[in-house]
């Protein structure tokens, strides 16, 4: 019912109210100029996930290629860290640390011997990865030499840097044996053959 106005001597005192039905948008359309005034629109915008960064594997051949060359690179800084701790320690403003370069040297012709000697891919890779682990524990003694009082920060820098490509280079190979090493890889023309005569006489 609409609500009465109060009279007063055959005179309305004032406009009854009228009322007003409920507004609703108008749907939206899509015009040349955009969406229509009046209406509300939800846009959901999807941002796709940044990529991982992997290390591409490299093919077989050229993973044992790189594994021997991480190897004999083993053997020759495992020497000098063993003959001559005392100098490498002093080039990097570390020379307490000369006993623990000399066990890093060691540590490194063990790896090696066992990357050269390895009679399998899969073989190799355990190696490399131990050399992966070696790289951290490098790069650990290092940055805690670094400091103001460090006459030589500038060559450990360096040298963190050499230590850091060097890691990246370990884990690469090692990532590459182990793909080859692998049940997929071992499926029929899943690795192509290293020597065309295999299985002919």
């Amino acid at each position: 019912m609409n609500a009465q106005a109060p009279v007063h001597n055959g005179h309305t005192l004032y406009p009854a109210p009228v009322p007003r039905l409920p507004v609703r948008p108008a749907p939206a359309r899509m015009g040349i100029a955009g969406i229509s005034a009046g209406a509300e629109a939800t846009f959901k915008t999807s941002v796709p996930p940044p990529p991982r960064c992997r290390p591409r594997p490299l093919p077989i051949d050229d993973a044992e290629r790189l594994a021997d060359g991480l190897g004999y690179f083993s053997l020759a800084l495992g020497a000098a860290e063993v003959l001559a701790p005392r100098a490498i320690g002093g080039a990097l403003g570390l020379p307490i640390a000369a006993p623990v370069i000399r066990g890093y040297g060691a540590r490194e012709i063990g790896a090696g011997l066992g990357i050269l000697t390895a009679p399998t891919p899969q073989a190799k890779a355990r190696w490399v990865w131990g050399r992966v682990v070696g790289d951290v524990l490098d790069l650990a003694t290092l940055a805690a030499g670094l400091g103001d009082k460090n006459p030589k920060r500038g060559n450990l820098i360096g040298a963190i840097i050499a230590v850091g490509a060097i890691t990246v280079l370990d884990v690469v190979c090692a990532v590459s044996l182990g793909k080859a090493a692998s049940p997929d890889a071992a499926r029929p023309g899943a690795r192509r053959d290293r020597d065309d005569g295999d299985g002919q006489e």
